[in-house]
């Protein structure tokens, strides 16, 4: 019996210390994943996290599963530092005679195009914040402005009056839309349609549309058919 007893207590023991124990390549593992999450983002630290899952260590995997919790809640909780933190100003440019009424980056960051009520387009070096070149041809104020996703063109809306109306008549002014060559400046295609001023332009994701949006109310698509 004392016998039997002894090989019961000898066997529990076994098994406390293999539940105790743990894998050193598995802790490996699990140091590289988390370094991998941190430091490359959520998805490829996952994939490093599901190689540690198959490694079999229970303990290292219940301490994984748990740190991964507390990195969402961490990601999701709100970002509560103040903006005037995060950012400062960097560079003012200046140009314009009147009100700028839209700015936009280019798709590689390395030029600014600006609308203004000086019924001008201007485009600038981000980096030195030089003026590149003026465009001319927008009859009245320049509202919106944007790239194009390449970057080759710039797309503008804004207003002209319409001749004839009086200037308290509510169609005294219509939209205007142009298509510009960045490069060299050229107005390639001029739009009409909106009733009212045009507010808003901007590209497709593939470059091949455009839409807009007036104080008429409206939404338009344009494109080559």
């Amino acid at each position: 019996m004392k016998k039997t007893i002894l090989i019961i207590v000898l066997t529990l023991s076994i098994f406390v210390c293999k539940a105790q124990s743990e894998d050193p390549i598995c802790r490996q593992a699990f140091e590289n994943a988390k370094k991998v999450y941190l430091e490359k983002g959520r998805d490829e630290g996952k994939k490093s996290f599901d190689l540690l899952f198959d490694c079999g260590d229970d303990k290292i995997s219940a301490e994984a599963i748990e740190w991964l919790k507390n990195q969402e809640k961490q990601n999701n909780k709100p970002n509560n530092k103040p903006i005037k933190k995060l950012f400062s100003c960097l560079q003012t440019l200046e140009g314009h005679s009147y009100h700028v009424l839209s700015v936009s980056y280019s798709p590689d960051g390395t030029k600014i195009i600006s609308g203004s009520l000086d019924k001008t387009i201007k485009i600038w070096d981000a980096n030195t914040g030089q003026c590149l070149k003026t465009l001319e041809g927008h009859s009245d104020c320049v509202l919106s402005v944007s790239f194009s996703p390449n970057g080759k063109y710039i797309v503008s809306g804004g207003s002209k009056e319409n001749p004839g109306k009086y200037f308290w008549s509510d169609d005294k002014f219509v939209g205007e839309i142009k298509i510009w060559d960045a490069n060299t400046g050229e107005c390639l295609k001029t739009l009409e349609g909106h009733r009212n001023d045009v507010e808003s332009v901007a590209y497709s994701p593939d470059g091949t549309k455009i839409i807009s949006g007036s104080v008429d109310k409206t939404i338009k698509i344009w494109g080559e058919k």
